[in-house]
Parts: C-alpha cells; structure tokens; sequence
C-alpha cells in the first residue's frame, strides 16, 4: 500500500475523537484518545495514540517500515497504567475535587443570648448580613470530607423594642429609660466585623439533583466598629440618637454550622464571647440562624 495514502487513512480514522487503527489484520481500537500523532518517512510511518477514555497515562506506538522491494518491518509498543490494567483488579477511582460551601452571603435573624433582665432581644427582632467572598481550599481528608478556609465581613444588630434603650454615660454603655412621655420606636447595638471561618465539610456522593452537604467549625470574628442607635418620637416629633465607639470586643470566637443542597443552606452561629468589653457595657452573647447561598 502506497505509505502517503495510509497515512491519509489512519488520519481520517482518527478524525471524530475516537481512533481505530488497522494494519494488516490487527484491528487497535482507542476511545477518546488524548492525542493521536501520524509520523510519516520515505520508508516508514508510526502512529502514536496517547491516553484514553478511563486511563490517561495509556500510550500505544505502532510502526511500520519498507525497503524499496516492499519488505514491511513492524514494531509495536505499549505502555499503561499497571493498577488500572491487571484483570480482576478493580480500577481506583479518581478523587474527584471538593466543592466547598463558605457562605458566600448570608442573611439571618440575630439575637443576644444570657442578657441583663432589662435587656429583651428576642429571635427576629434583628437582622445580620454578611460576604464571604475568599475562599482558600486545604488539602483534602478524604473523597468526601474536606477543610476550607475564608474571609469576609458582617453586620450584626441587637434590637430592642420596649421601654428600654441602650445609652452611652461617658464611656460606658448602660440600659435607661425612654423620657418621659416619649414613643419608643427602637432601640440597637450595631457591630461590624471581619470573619475568618474555617470548616470541616462533608458531601454526600452526587446524586441525580446534586449534593447535600454538612460543614461546622470556628469563626473568627475581627470587630472593628460599633454603634448605638435609638428611635423614638416625643411630642409627635421623630428622635434620633447615635453614639460611636462603644467598646465592641475586639476578637471573639463564634461556632458556625450550616447544612444544605447543592448551593442553598441554612446556619446556625453562636458566640460563647460578650459582645462588649465586660468594664464598659452589659455583659451578654450572640446567637444568629438564617439563609446562606453560594455562588
């Protein structure tokens, strides 16, 4: 067979992304090749087919030479992947890559926990918001089980709406009374933060709609600004108040758990740490449950 039209037709067998490749009466079949390489000479043409579908690491060469009084010489290599190949051995699967679910936003009903007998803050009362948007994936446990690290901010808030408000005497933060004939509207302690999770997760294995998924673990929380507000009308004119620098803890620790399919979760987020520093407010904790998404 003239060498340029074979090589011609071992090009056209390899063309649609699967490659078969006959030469004398030896038929090679190769699924999804990742590379098919036709080296065509004067007295000789090789064929190189390198990967296949389920082992990426197979390698097939198969050459063929001829002297001028058309005498073919054959030479044939193979290579693969010895733990992918030995019958009855069962092939090992690929650790497929985590996808892990940090709260890229997050959306809650937040409340204070262990409070003065003045101080009423019950669940839905207020609202925190937050972004996750870094995420640093760690090496994973195993096939299912990951650890994934972030960053990001959020607002809390810690409402209350009855006939007690949050004041600022000098440098301290006191529970006082509205004045007298006031309208209480509300009365809030704000902190904004810089949160640092890092969670343990686990995943289900894929099913037809998705993955459910389970993380927990500490959250770190870097406060750097917090607030007072405090609504109310006297007289029938509205009234404001706003106070700064109310001595928010710096550093605090909350435990953070959330549990979801595919990219919706829900949360749950508890902080064992005062929400103020202990010399200059009342002393009480944070507790948070809501929505998270992933994006």
């Amino acid at each position: 067979m003239n060498h340029k039209m074979m090589a011609l037709w071992a090009l056209l067998l390899v063309a649609t992304g699967s490659s078969a490749a006959q030469l004398g009466d030896t038929t090679i079949v190769v699924k999804n090749p990742n590379r098919v390489t036709v080296k065509d000479t004067d007295n000789s043409m090789q064929i190189i087919i390198e990967g296949k579908e389920g082992n990426p690491s197979w390698n097939f060469s198969r050459m063929r030479t001829w002297n001028q009084r058309s005498m073919e010489i054959t030479k044939e290599h193979t290579q693969f992947d010895f733990a992918l190949s030995l019958p009855g051995m069962k092939q090992k699967r690929r650790r497929e890559a985590m996808e892990y679910h940090l709260p890229t936003f997050f959306i809650g009903l937040s409340s204070a926990l262990n409070t003065p007998s003045k101080m009423d803050t019950p669940v839905g009362s207020a609202v925190e918001i937050g972004f996750t948007p870094i995420a640093c994936e760690l090496p994973q446990i195993g096939r299912n089980v990951g650890v994934v690290a972030g960053m990001g901010f959020a607002w809390r808030n810690y409402r209350m709406s009855d006939d007690v408000r949050f004041l600022k005497q000098e440098q301290q933060v006191v529970l006082g009374d509205y004045p007298v004939g006031a309208s209480p509207k509300f009365s809030r302690i704000k902190t904004f933060s810089m949160t640092v999770p890092l969670l343990l997760e686990v995943r289900t294995n894929k099913l037809r709609g998705g993955r459910f998924w389970m993380n927990m673990g500490p959250m770190l929380n870097i406060s750097t600004y917090g607030s007072l507000k405090t609504r109310y009308r006297m007289n029938g004119e509205k009234q404001k108040e706003v106070d700064k620098h109310i001595h928010q803890q710096p550093v605090t620790v909350d435990f953070y758990t959330s549990m979801g399919h595919n990219d919706i979760g829900v949360y749950f987020r508890y902080s064992p740490c005062n929400v103020l520093r202990t010399n200059y407010g009342p002393k009480f904790q944070s507790m948070s449950m809501g929505l998270s998404i992933g994006l």
